[in-house]
């Protein structure tokens, strides 16, 4: 890939990351946590935000390839296995949630349920599939 390629590219994950940073920052603070509080926590709402803009990347890729893909090792092998790109969606899945609990934790026990509930997905394959 180009090195002009692969700038724009990182331009555009961080351009992304940092609206979802700007949104997660007001989500906290919409919901009762205060001011300090968020700025000690911005590492956290930092990589969520970035892990958030990878994923979107990664299910679009998926979307495209599909969850299995053919293989033909060569020596006369052939098949349908799983998308090693939905394998690493996966794994990425599971760290973005863990943030993601970290931050909800945070909020004090009157934020609202419902928005809340809009921000954590409900499952990887029903992102990937939609």
């Amino acid at each position: 890939m180009p090195k002009n390629t692969s700038t724009r590219a990182r331009a555009e994950i961080e351009k992304r990351s940092a609206a979802e940073r700007r949104k997660l920052t007001r989500f906290l603070s919409k919901n009762g946590m205060d001011e300090e509080k968020i700025k000690s926590i911005d590492p956290v709402i930092l990589n969520v935000s970035w892990m958030k803009a990878k994923l979107d990347d990664a299910r679009t890729a998926i979307g495209e390839d599909g969850i299995t893909v053919a293989y033909d090792n060569g020596g006369g092998q052939t098949g349908v296995r799983e998308n090693p790109a939905f394998r690493a969606y996966e794994a990425l899945w599971k760290t973005y949630l863990s943030g993601l609990d970290v931050l909800l934790k945070l909020l004090p026990e009157q934020a609202e349920q419902e928005q809340v509930a809009e921000l954590k997905p409900a499952s990887a394959l029903a992102l990937v599939t939609r």
